[in-house]
């Protein structure tokens, strides 16, 4: 722990007073590895990369030290560690829910593309069959409509309807009456 708070220190105090280094400061820290007490060599020269890798190796073990401790089984649970445990639970199924949520709004806003394609077959249908009934049989279709596919008794509305009855059956025709 002395070794922790003495690095800590140092780390502070050198963010804090930002001076130039020169190679003897550079040199006078040197820091064991962690378990041991810290030393100060003043015979070691070693470069700033160095210094910052042996500094970033250092952290490193401070934090695998620190996740250790944190998935260590004590036995004992406290109530924060709940609190994290619930805090941790929540967001996952907060991320479930939103994802649940997501694919509802795709099936959903499907479904109502769906029945409204399906309501404007419907009327497609409907108009068909009442153009069928009262206007014009396939073959009264052929003869009103010339060949440059001009509608002359009826209005402009009628020509698909028309030419959808000019390209039926006389049998679809007659199913589609009886319906």
């Amino acid at each position: 722990m002395q070794y922790q708070v003495c690095y800590f220190q140092l780390l502070l105090h050198r963010i804090f007073n930002p001076i130039r280094w020169t190679k003897a400061m550079k040199s006078q820290l040197h820091l064991s590895p962690p378990g041991s007490e810290l030393q100060v060599r003043l015979d070691s020269h070693r470069s700033r990369r160095q210094m910052s890798r042996e500094a970033n190796r250092i952290v490193n073990d401070l934090m695998a030290k620190d996740a250790e401790h944190r998935t260590r089984d004590v036995g004992v649970q406290t109530d924060h560690s709940c609190f994290v445990e619930n805090i941790d639970d929540l967001k996952l199924k907060f991320k479930k829910a939103k994802s649940d949520l997501c694919i509802q709004k795709k099936k959903s806003k499907s479904s109502h593309k769906e029945a409204h394609t399906t309501r404007n077959q419907c009327k497609k249908a409907f108009k068909i069959r009442k153009t069928l009934i009262q206007k014009c049989t396939p073959a009264q279709a052929k003869r009103v409509l010339t060949p440059d596919k001009k509608w002359f008794h009826y209005s402009k509305k009628d020509i698909v309807t028309a030419l959808i009855v000019r390209s039926m059956s006389k049998r679809v025709f007659e199913y589609l009456r009886q319906t």
